[in-house]
């Protein structure tokens, strides 16, 4: 997935942002 994808899922989804900011 490109940043900006994880970009919109991260403002719909907060909670699956956590793991995803570990991955980067």
């Amino acid at each position: 997935m490109h940043e900006a994808e994880i970009t919109e899922l991260d403002k719909n989804m907060p909670l699956n942002s956590e793991p995803l900011s570990s991955l980067k």
